[in-house]
C-alpha cells in the first residue's frame, strides 16, 4: 500500500513562487478497499470500494464531500 499522503515526485533546489516542489508532477493519493491500519492525521485515502475520499483526522476517517 502507497502511503496516504499527497507525494511530490520532485524537490527543487530553488523556490518557485515561493514553493519548494515541483507543482507539475503527479500526486498519489492511497486507495484501496480498507483503510490503513496506522494512520496519521492528515492522511488522504481514497476507498475504492465506495468510491469516496476520505481524511484522517487524528481519530476517525471522514468523508471529505
Amino acid at each position: 500500500m502507497v502511503n496516504s499522503n499527497i507525494k511530490h515526485k520532485a524537490v527543487k533546489a530553488t523556490l518557485d513562487k515561493g514553493y519548494a516542489s515541483e507543482w507539475n508532477d503527479h500526486h498519489v493519493i492511497a486507495s484501496g478497499d480498507s483503510f490503513p491500519v496506522t494512520p496519521e492525521e492528515g492522511w488522504l485515502f481514497y476507498r475504492t470500494d465506495i468510491h469516496e475520499l476520505y481524511c484522517y483526522d487524528g481519530t476517525t476517517w471522514r468523508a471529505l464531500w
